[in-house]
């Protein structure tokens, strides 16, 4: 950017805001020379008359030229066809108001996206004692272990049988974290139950898990299993027991009882 261009930028600014840009008339001691528009800088030479209206007689008249004004402020709207014309671009580009941006359109509303179904999902962890199994639920299908209410349920349970909790077997549903159907999830269960009589000298099966999990390998809690399932009883799980130990703790005692899993 030359100095001639950049004095029309700062006046086209100036006369945007309202001032009106003044130069001094000849070059004052000590400063910077003063940029001419439109005319050539006068010679050091002229006189002091020249110096002081350095403007030839036909544009010391012309409109919008104060007694103090230079050729610069006074010459920037009738100088050159370039000069002017870079003026008015940056003067209007500097008055115009500003242009309304135009509203964007609303997204149109998504539907809502179905739940995906995962199917059944539980953990269960099963303990050994002499005769039964002891396969309890957790309360939460993604905690490491059961709750502290629900371990001190679970060692009270254990005592029926005059054993402490060791390192369970667990069984998570669904094995790979992925989508199973509920007859796929019963079969999985089944075999995990089978395996567990299968490899000691326990063949019954006590199962502490909520009703959904229950009718998965069971028709019905606190009714003896038949067939495949001979000898494995499904009572309430460790939560409802500690939710309420009046209607759940009492049912599932009978059940044990009258199945003869208590001994």
């Amino acid at each position: 950017m030359t100095p001639v261009t950049r004095e029309q930028q700062r006046q086209a600014w100036l006369k945007a805001m309202g001032l009106t840009p003044w130069v001094a008339r000849a070059p004052l001691p000590g400063a910077a020379a003063p940029v001419w528009l439109g005319q050539p800088a006068p010679a050091p030479a002229q006189g002091r008359a020249q110096a002081r209206n350095p403007l030839p007689p036909e544009r010391q008249a012309s409109p919008g030229a104060g007694a103090g004004e230079s050729p610069s402020a006074a010459g920037a709207g009738a100088g050159p066809e370039a000069g002017g014309a870079v003026l008015r671009q940056a003067s209007e580009a500097l008055t115009a108001p500003a242009r309304a941006s135009a509203p964007r359109p609303e997204p149109a509303p998504q539907a809502p996206r179905a739940a995906v179904a995962r199917g059944p999902r539980f953990t269960l962890q099963a303990y050994a004692t002499p005769n039964v199994w002891v396969v309890v639920e957790q309360e939460d299908a993604d905690a490491p272990e059961l709750g502290r209410a629900a371990q001190g349920l679970l060692a009270n349970l254990l005592r029926v049988w005059q054993v402490g909790p060791g390192q369970p077997r667990r069984f998570l549903c669904p094995p790979d974290g992925q989508h199973i159907t509920p007859d796929d999830a019963g079969l999985a269960l089944g075999a995990f139950l089978q395996g567990l009589t299968r490899s000691g000298s326990a063949r019954r099966v006590l199962l502490c898990a909520s009703e959904d999990t229950a009718r998965l390998i069971l028709p019905q809690r606190f009714i003896m299993g038949e067939g495949d399932q001979a000898g494995w009883l499904a009572i309430s799980s460790l939560a409802e027991m500690l939710d309420d130990p009046g209607t759940h703790k009492r049912r599932s005692w009978h059940a044990m009882v009258q199945a003869g899993l208590h001994a």
